[in-house]
């Protein structure tokens, strides 16, 4: 996420547009979204992610 931040911001605006594409388009175009635009970042990880989980805690009225 760092290179993202670090980039101009029109990458960052089209890095959080495809993923959130990925989650309501249909497969041929998320498939299209895979090719052009992770194939970097799946590439960057070994080639092999298929998922990836993150969790954390809410910061809102004092995490407990």
């Amino acid at each position: 996420m760092k290179k993202i931040a670090d980039a101009p911001a029109i990458v960052g605006s089209i890095f959080h547009l495809a993923v959130s594409g990925k989650q309501v388009l249909p497969w041929p175009l998320s498939a299209v979204i895979d090719k052009v635009l992770f194939r970097r970042v799946k590439m960057a990880t070994g080639g092999r992610l298929r998922l990836a989980v993150c969790g954390g805690e809410s910061s809102a009225e004092g995490g407990r």
